[in-house]
């Protein structure tokens, strides 16, 4: 649909119509399914776009995408300067939406670096924005990726906390691709904590939610879990 939706876009060469399908059925769905060189390739079409155009608020949408495929594809010092410059941006124009998602992506991408303090206060400013805007679109993700950054830290218990608050998140709002992707993490980690048939559990009854998307990244991720832990 969302290549059907780019075509007809393109067809009417209406460039304020080309751009949000590019954001949303382009950029968005490819960040999903973590397809970084699409990702990277429909934000380069969405800058170029927006600078011929003057669409200003579309150009720090396609910052914070550029530089998280960048940070995606392993350029992360490029990946992180382009984001932390759509943050700037945003704050010049006093525009905060979407802003905990683009701190959750600085945050994995300050991980991926080992940068893990700038990753533990950039989460911390997204958690806040949360509470102060009720934005909550990426709460799950991001109580997934602070799981993440406390494990690197050796505190298994804090991580399993919040990864436990984001599926709770996830579920109240039917996210089932979030739960799904807290639920490889959740039960990976109760795995190596000794608790298989509770990690087994959890991850099928949530993947066999599912009827379609068998072939994108998270769902193989957890039919290879779920392999393994029948085992």
């Amino acid at each position: 649909m969302a290549r059907q939706a780019l075509s007809l876009a393109y067809s009417y060469k209406h460039d304020f119509s080309t751009i949000e399908v590019l954001c949303y059925g382009g950029c968005m769905l490819s960040n999903l399914q973590r397809d970084w060189e699409a990702l990277y390739r429909y934000s380069r079409e969405m800058t170029k776009l927006a600078n011929e155009n003057g669409f200003i608020g579309w150009l720090g949408t396609s910052m914070t995408y550029q530089g998280n495929a960048w940070s995606m594809l392993g350029h992360l010092q490029e990946g992180i300067s382009k984001t932390l410059e759509a943050i700037t941006f945003y704050n010049q124009l006093q525009i905060k939406l979407n802003s905990p998602g683009i701190l959750c992506l600085l945050a994995q991408a300050y991980q991926m670096l080992c940068h893990l303090d700038e990753s533990s206060t950039t989460l911390e400013q997204a958690i806040k924005l949360i509470e102060q805007t009720e934005e909550h679109f990426w709460e799950a993700e991001i109580y997934r990726v602070k799981a993440q950054l406390l494990l690197e830290k050796n505190d298994a218990a804090e991580a399993e906390a919040c990864l436990l608050k984001s599926i709770d998140v996830a579920r109240r709002q039917e996210a089932k691709s979030w739960e799904l992707r807290t639920a490889i993490d959740l039960s990976r980690l109760w795995q190596s904590h000794g608790k298989k048939e509770e990690a087994y559990s959890l991850l099928a009854n949530i993947y066999n939610w599912f009827t379609e998307g068998f072939d994108t990244p998270d769902l193989v991720e957890a039919h290879n879990l779920l392999a393994e832990f029948a085992q």
